[in-house]
């Protein structure tokens, strides 16, 4: 090969290098984009989540679960039942949500082709003489890198309920600890 056809082939090859570069680097940017795009929409169906159960739109808020999770309660119907029957029963004895604050997630995994996110929220509730304030969770599960999200309210959930809604996760994604409700008494 002579000096001119190495020259060449050595341009060639470092614009090749380049151009992988580019093609990377855009590539890691899209996905950066992606990843806070899919954070953004996790956290705004959170909100929403919450705010439809501030409003007592049972029916908003199983459109937001996780479809396993209301399968497993008897299905749709049944669990909008059992929500406003709950809610009613507060309601009776004088209680009332009175806000919703959703934070940022704390650990996002990656199983398989589903992402999973735990979203901290604060719960606030009226009662007869303050407030409960009670520190929790939501688990965002997306099957579509993050385009949508259905959730889970983590108040209940433990390792055991974990496995039966989620059996690829579990000992994959760290469940934080139950903080009892705090109380805030009214001055």
């Amino acid at each position: 090969m002579g000096r001119a056809a190495l020259k060449d082939s050595y341009h060639q090859s470092l614009g090749m290098t380049k151009t992988r570069g580019i093609v990377l680097t855009i590539l890691v940017a899209s996905s950066i984009c992606d990843a806070q795009t899919g954070l953004d929409e996790l956290l705004r169906r959170a909100k929403e989540s919450g705010d439809a159960l501030i409003r007592g739109d049972f029916d908003k808020l199983v459109d937001l679960t996780y479809p396993k999770l209301v399968e497993l309660i008897g299905g749709r119907a049944r669990m909008v039942s059992l929500l406003e029957t709950r809610r009613k029963e507060m309601n009776a004895q004088g209680n009332e949500f009175s806000s919703v604050s959703v934070h940022q997630p704390k650990e996002t995994v990656s199983i398989g082709t589903r992402t999973l996110a735990i979203v901290p929220f604060t719960l606030k509730l009226n009662v007869a003489e303050g407030t409960l304030i009670h520190e929790t969770f939501v688990i965002g599960i997306s099957d579509d890198r993050g385009m949508t999200w259905t959730l889970i309210d983590g108040t209940n959930l433990d390792e055991r309920r974990l496995r039966i809604l989620l059996p690829d996760a579990a000992g994959k994604i760290i469940l934080p600890e139950r903080q009892p409700p705090r109380f805030q008494r009214h001055l």
